[in-house]
């Protein structure tokens, strides 16, 4: 009689093998719901910033962004240009928004976030209004009414606006840097969003440049020349003016004074927690790997998600980002740090468009 020398697995050996795969699931399944989710978000930020973009590129290449002088003017403009359900004026703001936003802090009413204030910046003379898109996109939008938009700009991005943006609509959790994320917004009503020494910054942004002439006021002279600045640009603790576009200046602008952007040694604990296999210094250039200049080690997933990008709105594992400190070495160099995915150092601007700002909360 020929034996079978081939053995399957008992019942039980069966049964446990399912338990433990049953439980590896388990454990790994929320986490991967969580991915997904976190980049379904991730692609309706860049879809609804891409529309945005295009939209007031076209409005800017046809000149209807000229002479706006409030948020509904400007509304009435996009409208013209990308698909809205809906707009409110900002004393019927829950008709197009969830009424209460979710914050690692205190909840914020959205009845109270009526003007550019409420979004971390100097305040730009116009009130807030809601908006709901026809792709599911909601939205609350400022229009700064004194941006500067260089005249020979081909591509303009999205400058002069502050937008707080509902990403899946009114579903849950609507929280603040989850499914409800800032554009251009320096901080939220009393949200921290970047603990850095002690002190609360608000989430960082892209801003404009501040021109020549009015970086210099009454003592102007001509642009390229270094100068003394004048009495508004002093009262933000500006020093000098030299640059026809002051980018530096801009952002010290869009955050009140020059004491309202991080100092160095706050930038350098920025650093250290986006690089965290490696020792950063306060100027000095630190790169991930001294023998391969290539390796990369930034934490660029922590990094997006305090709301770091690149100009496009997007930051890859390969993109590099800028954030100014408020440390002014001369009428044409301030300083900021450069985040690349191989190393970090001190960077000297003042003229560079595409870098980043973060305002110090009260």
């Amino acid at each position: 009689m020929k034996r079978n020398l081939y053995k399957g697995f008992t019942l039980a050996e069966t049964l446990i093998a399912l338990s433990v795969v049953g439980i590896i699931a388990m454990m790994t399944l929320p986490s991967l719901i969580t991915n997904h989710n976190e980049n379904i978000l991730n692609k309706a930020s860049e879809l609804f910033q891409a529309r945005v973009k295009d939209a007031m590129n076209v409005m800017w290449q046809t000149g209807k962004l000229e002479g706006i002088l409030s948020t509904e003017e400007f509304v009435e403009e996009l409208e013209k240009n990308m698909n809205l359900a809906n707009k409110c004026s900002n004393s019927n703001l829950t008709n197009c928004f969830v009424e209460t936003i979710n914050t690692d802090n205190n909840p914020i009413e959205t009845s109270t976030l009526k003007k550019s204030s409420h979004f971390g910046h100097k305040d730009y003379d116009t009130t807030t209004m809601g908006l709901r898109t026809n792709f599911g996109v909601n939205a609350i939008i400022a229009f700064d009414k004194y941006c500067e938009i260089p005249a020979d700009a081909k591509e303009i991005g999205m400058p002069c606006v502050s937008i707080l943006a509902d990403l899946n609509g009114n579903k849950e959790p609507n929280r603040y840097g989850k499914d409800i994320r800032g554009i251009n917004i320096a901080k939220l009503g009393n949200e921290c969003a970047i603990k850095l020494n002690g002190k609360c910054f608000g989430t960082p942004f892209f801003t404009g440049a501040m021109s020549y002439t009015t970086c210099a006021g009454e003592n102007a002279t001509s642009a390229g020349t270094a100068t003394e600045a004048g009495t508004y640009a002093k009262s933000l603790g500006i020093k000098e003016c030299y640059n026809e576009e002051d980018f530096w200046a801009g952002a010290v602008e869009a955050c009140g004074s020059v004491d309202k952007l991080p100092n160095e040694s706050d930038l350098t604990v920025l650093a250290q927690q986006l690089y965290p296999t490696i020792s950063v210094t306060n100027t000095d250039i630190t790169g991930c790997d001294t023998n391969d200049h290539s390796a990369t080690c930034r934490d660029t997933e922590t990094a997006f998600s305090l709301g770091f990008m690149y100009p496009s709105g997007t930051l890859t594992s390969s993109d590099s980002f800028y954030v100014w400190s408020g440390i002014e070495n001369s009428s044409y160099i301030a300083y900021a740090r450069v985040f690349d995915p191989t190393h970090t150092t001190r960077y000297s601007s003042r003229s560079e468009a595409g870098f980043m700002v973060m305002c110090l909360g009260e």
